[in-house]
């Protein structure tokens, strides 16, 4: 049924699962396209790590 929140739910989970599946290809083209992709693949998990630790931490 339209307008309730079952259906909010709905989208919502829809939009997170296309960001993340945006994400897996696109991490997936940066290590194909990379010469050395496990320290392309460090590089990014510590980035990503560290914007998760600002978040944590309410920065």
């Amino acid at each position: 049924m339209e307008g309730t929140s079952d259906e909010a739910f709905h989208w919502k989970s829809r939009k997170g699962e296309g960001k993340m599946y945006g994400k897996v290809r696109r991490l997936k083209k940066i290590l194909e396209d990379s010469k050395n992709p496990e320290r392309e693949l460090r590089r990014i998990v510590k980035r990503e790590q560290a914007a998760l630790t600002r978040w944590a931490d309410g920065d």
